[in-house]
C-alpha cells in the first residue's frame, strides 16, 4: 500500500504534537491562574502578604431587608462584624487613615452588605461614620436603611462638575479648594441621617451614574 509509509509517518508526527499541546496547555493554565482567582489557594497566593482584618461567613437574609446589627440579632451573625470593626478600629490607631473602601471583584459577593454592617458596627462604637454608597449600576445603601433616593451622590458630583474645570486636574484641583465653602453646604444636603446615631449616608440616585460624573477629580470634592 503506497499510503502506509505517509500514516506512519503522521503516526509518528502526532506524539510531539501532542506533547506540545499539553505543554501549551499547562502554560496556558498557569497564566489564567495568575490573572484570576478563581481558587481559596488562589486568594491564599495573592494575597498572602495583606494582613486579614476579618472574616465574614455567608450570609442568610430572611427578610427584604439584610442584617443590620442591633442587640436582638444572633451573635453568630453579628460576631464578626464586631470583630472586623476592633480590627479596623485597632488598625486605624497606628496610622491616620480616616477612610476605608469595601470592594469585589464582581456582583453579588456581599461588598453592600458588609459596608452596611461594617458602618453600623462603627457607628456603635462610637464613630462618626459617613457611608459613601459609590456603587454606580445598582446601590443599595437606601435601601437597607430605608431612605429616599431623592437626594444622592449623582446630584452632588453634578453640583461639583458644573463649578470645575476638568480640561486640566491641577486647575480642577485648585476649583475645588476654593468652593470648599459651597463644597461643604451641598454635601450636607444630599448626607441623610439613620436611625443609628452617628451614623449618616450618602446614597446614590435610583438611575446608573453617567460616565461624566464618575471622573476621580469629581469624587475628590466629597
Amino acid at each position: 500500500d503506497e499510503a502506509s509509509p505517509w500514516r506512519a509517518e503522521a503516526g509518528w508526527l502526532a506524539v510531539p504534537l501532542l506533547i506540545v499541546a499539553l505543554i501549551l496547555a499547562w502554560v496556558w493554565q498557569r497564566w489564567q491562574e495568575k490573572r484570576f482567582l478563581a481558587r481559596p489557594r488562589d486568594v491564599q497566593r495573592a494575597f498572602a502578604h495583606l494582613v486579614c482584618l476579618g472574616d465574614i461567613p455567608p450570609l442568610q437574609s430572611t427578610n427584604a431587608r439584610p442584617l443590620l446589627l442591633s442587640p436582638a440579632d444572633d451573635a453568630a451573625a453579628t460576631q464578626p462584624f464586631e470583630t472586623l470593626y476592633a480590627s479596623v478600629q485597632l488598625a486605624f490607631t497606628f496610622s491616620n487613615q480616616q477612610y476605608l473602601l469595601v470592594t469585589s471583584a464582581d456582583r453579588g459577593e456581599g461588598k453592600s452588605l458588609v459596608a452596611a454592617n461594617l458602618a453600623q458596627a462603627c457607628a456603635q462604637g462610637g464613630r462618626r461614620v459617613l457611608l459613601i454608597d459609590g456603587h454606580w449600576e445598582s446601590p443599595s445603601q437606601h435601601h437597607y436603611f430605608g431612605l429616599p433616593r431623592r437626594r444622592n451622590l449623582a446630584t452632588f458630583l453634578q453640583r461639583v462638575a458644573d463649578m470645575v474645570d476638568l480640561r486640566s486636574e491641577a486647575r480642577a484641583l485648585v476649583n475645588l479648594v476654593d468652593a470648599r465653602p459651597q463644597l461643604s453646604e451641598w454635601l450636607s444636603r444630599v448626607v441623610q441621617p439613620t436611625a443609628q446615631p452617628h451614623l449618616f449616608v450618602l446614597s446614590n440616585g435610583a438611575e446608573p451614574v453617567p460616565a461624566a460624573l464618575r471622573h476621580p477629580v469629581l469624587f475628590r470634592g466629597v
